[in-house]
């Protein structure tokens, strides 16, 4: 990620300390390649090194959450997807992909191989990319410096 995205989510969250977690571990990040099957994107890889779970415009599911996001770790997130639409075939892109994040109706954002970051709209079926990388999602999210917020 680039450096000035880094010091602004740094500096929101210096400032909103309740939507910030605590750095995941190396050994947490393997482990959710490990379950998930997977590499995790660099970007989001140092976002969870970083901050872990926290709050940046967007919940941004990883380890470690602040007191403002659920307990859910990446890989229980996931793997709960995962299961739920492998029944019915639903988006198998999903096997090759960690949900990092939710919408407000429950719908999975996912990281996929790619690096995009992509939407399933579990009402309509319909899927939607929201950006062409991790970086650009948060950026997308993330507020700016308001000092009313």
């Amino acid at each position: 990620m680039q450096q000035d995205l880094l010091h602004r989510i740094k500096a929101f969250l210096a400032k909103n300390e309740l939507f910030a977690g605590t750095p995941a571990t190396p050994e947490q990040l393997a482990e959710a390649e490990a379950q998930l099957q997977l590499q995790l994107d660099p970007d989001y890889r140092e976002f969870l090194s970083l901050f872990g779970a926290s709050y940046v415009g967007v919940p941004v599911y990883g380890f470690n959450p602040g007191p403002m996001l659920p307990d859910t770790t990446v890989i229980q997130l996931t793997l709960e997807f995962r299961q739920a639409y492998a029944a019915e075939a639903r988006w198998p892109i999903l096997a090759q992909s960690c949900v990092l994040a939710l919408t407000g109706s429950g719908d999975p954002v996912i990281l996929d191989p790619a690096g995009r970051i992509r939407v399933y709209y579990h009402d309509s079926h319909e899927e939607d990319t929201l950006a062409d990388s991790f970086a650009d999602f948060i950026e997308q999210h993330l507020p700016t410096a308001d000092p009313d917020f």
